[in-house]
């Protein structure tokens, strides 16, 4: 199995035998090996096929475009997970200044990446 997530702006669906499979934005989607190399060209070196059947590719002088369209996707062999960035309040106790006293916890807002 291939995890392909969409990292684009717009979501995208494709049919391989007779199944419609759905990627929407920003989410990560399972699919046989097959699928994404038929879908996305995923282990084959000629992507041309494949950007012209998702009509990303109408005429010759825009390949790069298209490619670009193709990059908007990431696989992976074993599952994403995604989690939103959320901004979670941590205490942070400053060191103590020469002279021995202490200072109060101070609330720090910092942003935390989970995944």
């Amino acid at each position: 199995m291939i995890y392909v997530t969409n990292n684009g702006k717009t979501a995208f669906s494709a049919e391989y035998a007779c199944t419609k499979y759905e990627f929407p934005v920003g989410k990560t989607v399972e699919i046989p090996e097959k699928v994404a190399a038929f879908i996305f060209g995923y282990g084959v070196d000629d992507k041309y096929t494949v950007l012209v059947r998702n009509g990303w590719l109408k005429m010759s002088n825009e390949y790069a475009q298209a490619m670009s369209k193709l990059a908007e996707f990431s696989f992976a062999l074993e599952p994403v997970k995604h989690h939103l960035q959320s901004p979670v309040i941590e205490r942070v106790t400053p060191v103590p200044p020469k002279g021995g006293k202490g200072v109060k916890a101070q609330p720090v807002q910092k942003q935390v990446q989970h995944g």
